[in-house]
């Protein structure tokens, strides 16, 4: 298998190399389905090629409401914690406190009784990102919320992301799709090439579907999303958003398909190795998830 700086960086190099590692057998038929998920600690690597979940023991300390995790955040940031704008130009280039803003916009807009979930303004979803280097150092902020599991093994060149993702309200607009149909939370994560990424549940709950690289594939020009006309998807890309979510459900665990689906809740974290398919959505009106993301081992 290559080993290179240019580890997969367009779509047919990412497919070629998956139906590669399938017929190695590196995917499990099950290893995504809740019940047989590998603890991280037990699967031999600190970045195996099914998903793992652990638990983390720093408690959240930033609140259990908007307002309390607003505070939160405002104070990591005057501490330095936390970038001002992010560096890559990403969350509409607004500040921690525009951010914010829209956060507790959403979270008040939701709490109006009957109409306001059902609002298009009652769910957003930004990241908040570390000072990667502050991060490390610190080895995980412990006893912080940052705090990530003794098996996720990063440094300062193999760390690509580290942030706090937080979402208000339910709607399409609290994941990664936002005004898009709800097909497009499908993705793998990337910057420049695939990614190793671990999410760590902080507060309320998140749905997490996930598919193996090599049952969809890949966008022929964006190696990050599947190919939406394939004939697994064009059949529900198109479908309202609970219909979506649960055609999704039932095709990660269809008995010919490795995949399955996970709840991350509160203490608990999931290892996604690079290339995993997989779409996150929110359970609770607002929560709160560190993510991680750096290079794979074998792509160092």
């Amino acid at each position: 298998m290559q080993q290179s700086a240019t580890f997969a960086q367009n779509s047919s190099w990412a497919d070629a190399h998956f139906i590669s590692e399938r017929s190695l057998g590196l995917y499990l038929q099950s290893a995504g389905q809740e019940d047989t998920l590998k603890r991280w600690e037990s699967a031999g690597r600190t970045s195996p090629r099914i998903p793992c979940t652990t638990t983390v023991d720093a408690p959240w300390s930033g609140g259990t409401g908007a307002w309390q995790v607003a505070n939160f955040l405002s104070a990591e940031q005057k501490r330095g914690i936390l970038l001002d704008v992010e560096d890559d130009g990403t969350e509409g280039g607004f500040t921690v406190g525009r951010r914010i803003t829209d956060l507790l916009m959403a979270a008040a807009i939701g709490s109006i009784p009957v109409l306001g979930q059902m609002s298009w303004a009652s769910s957003c979803i930004y990241k908040f990102s570390f000072h990667k280097k502050r991060l490390l150092a610190e080895k995980g902020l412990a006893g912080q919320p940052a705090a990530v599991p003794s098996a996720w093994k990063a440094s300062a060149e193999s760390l690509v992301f580290a942030s706090y993702i937080i979402t208000a309200g339910r709607q399409s607009r609290a994941t990664i799709s936002g005004d898009y149909p709800a097909v497009h939370t499908i993705h793998r994560d990337w910057k420049d090439r695939l990614l190793d990424s671990c999410l760590i549940g902080r507060l309320g709950r998140k749905r997490i579907v996930l598919l193996a690289p090599d049952e969809l594939p890949s966008h022929p020009e964006m190696p990050w999303a599947p190919d939406f006309s394939c004939a697994r998807l064009r059949g529900i890309q198109n479908q309202p958003d609970e219909e979506f979510w649960t055609s999704l459900e039932q095709l990660a665990g269809r008995c010919e398909v490795t995949g399955g689906a996970f709840t991350l809740e509160p203490g608990d974290a999931i290892f996604i190795p690079y290339g995993w398919w997989h779409a996150v959505r929110p359970l609770d009106e607002f929560t709160v998830i560190t993510g991680l993301a750096k290079v794979p081992e074998m792509a160092r």
